[in-house]
């Protein structure tokens, strides 16, 4: 009996020592797994504090007031569409008597000159430029760097929506326009905040230069 049970001692050990290994190795992949959460939640924590900070900085360049008064400045003026009240701002000036060239750019197809420049004298009309081709904002800006240079304009009063300002601004630069910009914000009666937000991550789109 006793040379039996010394003839199977080792195997006992080797046992243990598998299984201390085996603990052993789970315990440093546990610890790796505890390693790399931590470094995750680190990096979670980075990428939240600098979205809450682009976002910050977003909602600072946005405009505070209209700037209506800025259309006495301008040799031309721009009308970015696709929002409520910026091409009526737009027309307003020349109702008002200010006589200054109009690029429209991005206007629907389905709507005609004769009906979007009814509101205004027809001796009027001309100074109107409407731009049936532009289909982003990247095309408005394009736009109004060719026209701009085509009617020799220096300084550009841009109207659009005050959400869509900085967007607006950063494109300009993007396609080249150099000339002195005076943005005219417009200030929809509403502006849910998920629409806010679906914008400010347009223009980090635009800045990343994706879109």
């Amino acid at each position: 009996m006793l040379e039996q049970c010394s003839h199977h001692w080792p195997w006992y050990w080797l046992l243990l020592l598998q299984l201390g290994l085996q603990a052993l190795a789970l315990f440093k992949r546990r610890k790796k797994v505890h390693k790399l959460f931590k470094i995750a939640t680190t990096f979670g924590f980075v990428l939240a504090f600098l979205y809450v900070y682009l976002l910050a900085s977003f909602a600072l360049q946005l405009p505070k007031t209209e700037h209506l008064s800025w259309v006495e400045k301008v040799d031309g003026i721009v009308v970015f569409t696709g929002g409520s009240n910026r091409i009526e701002t737009a027309l307003s000036f020349l109702k008002d008597g200010y006589n200054v060239p109009i690029l429209i750019s991005g206007v629907n197809p389905s709507v005609t000159e004769k009906k979007l420049l009814s509101t205004i004298k027809k001796e009027k009309h001309s100074l109107v430029t409407l731009d049936y081709q532009s289909l982003s904002t990247l095309d408005n800006a394009r736009m109004t760097a060719f026209w701009a240079e085509v009617n020799d304009i220096d300084k550009i009063g841009l109207i659009t929506s005050y959400y869509h300002m900085p967007r607006s601004l950063f494109n300009l630069k993007r396609a080249g326009v150099e000339n002195t910009v005076y943005p005219i914000a417009v200030f929809p009666e509403k502006m849910p905040i998920s629409f806010m937000v679906r914008e400010f991550h347009k223009y980090l789109l635009t800045r990343l230069y994706i879109i």
